[in-house]
């Protein structure tokens, strides 16, 4: 995978890892196709995760969550990918081929979720996303699962639950934070001056779980790796849109390997 993750220059790196390099470069390239022709590729799949996740379990505080998409040939791929942060890298622990166009739906980054816990302890993890992902089932979901969040909201999202809530807004030297209920769970709101000098967006909006706002607002700054994550993924080296797979079982097992 030096150069990208097509499997006919793969093929060429292949006799670095074998005992016999004396091998033909056609029967390296047939060795990896059958490889790929596995019955059932999910149970690779999880087991790389699964090691993943093990040597990096208790390494880590957040989780983030976002989506990337490619075409291949009519089809679409669409990876709803769970992360975890480990310091500035954005690692890969969970995803669902969506095979569509457009954002994903509260239930299916629930189902993500679901099966993600299945293999996983994520509980007291915190998880970060944008402002795609604001539905109130999915965040309530979030909270009965035990993991908290930290999500940016467009402006003026949750206005009424807002002017309902019957506790006060507190002003703070770098923003105003106010709680209020979310299908019966306590949320924050935090209001802070964007560090950015946008006259588009001069305040940015953000809501947890997390009840210090300064943790709040810096958490949610720490999302960016996965965007790196992705154009890696993608771009630099390992081509996933150059792929001519067409099976999702084998599309999620080359992103495992990657």
């Amino acid at each position: 995978m030096a150069r990208s993750t097509n499997l006919n220059l793969l093929k060429d790196y292949l006799p670095q890892l074998l005992v016999n390099e004396k091998t033909k470069p056609a029967s390296h390239y047939k060795r990896l196709i059958r490889f790929f022709q596995l019955r059932n590729p999910n149970q690779l799949v999880i087991a790389i995760l699964q090691f993943v996740f093990r040597l990096f379990k208790g390494r880590f505080t957040y989780l983030i969550l976002d989506a990337t998409t490619w075409q291949v040939g009519q089809r679409p791929v669409h990876l709803l990918t769970l992360c975890l942060l480990l310091d500035n890298t954005a690692i890969p622990l969970y995803w669902l081929q969506l095979a569509k166009k457009g954002h994903s739906s509260q239930v299916e980054r629930q189902e993500l979720i679901r099966q993600a816990l299945q293999l996983y302890r994520l509980q007291g993890k915190i998880l970060l996303a944008d402002r795609a992902y604001i539905d109130q089932q999915w965040l309530a979901y979030l909270c009965q699962s035990g993991i908290d969040f930290v999500i940016r909201l467009p402006e003026g999202c949750y206005p009424i639950a807002l002017s309902e809530a019957p506790e006060p807004a507190y002003r703070r030297k770098r923003g105003v934070m106010k709680a209020f209920t979310l299908q019966g769970f306590c949320v924050s709101m935090v209001i802070i001056k964007n560090p950015k000098d946008d006259l588009d967006q001069p305040l940015l909006y953000f809501l947890s779980s997390l009840t210090h706002k300064v943790k709040i607002s810096e958490a949610y700054r720490l999302g960016w790796p996965i965007e790196t994550c992705f154009k890696h993924l993608k771009t630099q080296g390992f081509n996933l849109e150059n792929l001519t797979f067409k099976e999702d079982g084998k599309i999620m097992l080359v992103v495992a390997m990657v």
